[in-house]
């Protein structure tokens, strides 16, 4: 599963849009409302049975992470049919980073993906709360095994696709917090900032 949102600063009430893809991981996705519901309630736990890891167990995640996404938008890219040009690469953003751990968390926790937290809280907000001022987007992703999944689903769809190539962006954060005794296992969120 995969999903998207777009804040900027000055326009608070967009809507969101999550994206299912098809069962195989490959093909495009159909537009649905963003579901809110929680389907349980867990402790996130690491592989080894830790406390929450905001890496899910991968080694140099947020080098990977960000060294994928930045290959993705400096070689430009089809979306949906349409060409993106290269686009800058992104910096990794400290407060981006915490904003998608704790929602990362939040969704491990409480067995559920989606744009809105558990309290309430969209992406904006948990930017703000991290100290980030500017317009903010995300990318979540729920299930995939590994970065190289995630991006290959993201690129797939539309919508998502689109998000990494926005050439307004400047900053980046993302995280992974894995838990084996929830639906997706692994809950991605990817934060992008201008």
């Amino acid at each position: 599963m995969l999903k998207i949102r777009y804040f900027p600063r000055r326009a608070w009430l967009i809507g969101s849009l999550a994206l299912w893809l098809g069962a195989c991981g490959g093909g495009g996705g159909e537009a649905t409302p963003a579901s809110d519901a929680v389907i349980g309630r867990s402790d996130p736990m690491t592989q080894s049975g830790g406390a929450a890891d905001p890496t899910c167990g991968i080694a140099g995640f947020s080098e990977q992470m960000l060294a994928e996404v930045n290959r993705v938008r400096t070689q430009g890219q089809v979306c949906g049919g349409e060409w993106l040009p290269p686009v800058p690469a992104l910096g990794w953003d400290a407060a981006l980073e915490r904003a998608a751990a704790a929602h990362s968390t939040d969704m491990a926790s409480n067995n559920f993906v989606s744009h809105t937290g558990s309290d309430g809280r969209s992406v904006a907000d948990r930017a703000t709360a991290q100290g980030y001022a500017a317009g903010v987007g995300e990318n979540l992703g729920g299930g995939q095994k590994n970065i190289a999944h995630l991006m290959e689903e993201l690129l797939a769809s539309p919508a998502h696709c689109g998000n990494l190539m926005r050439p307004d962006y400047r900053a980046f954060g993302a995280a992974c917090v894995r838990n084996d005794s929830t639906f997706y296992k692994r809950h991605w969120t990817q934060v992008f900032g201008q």
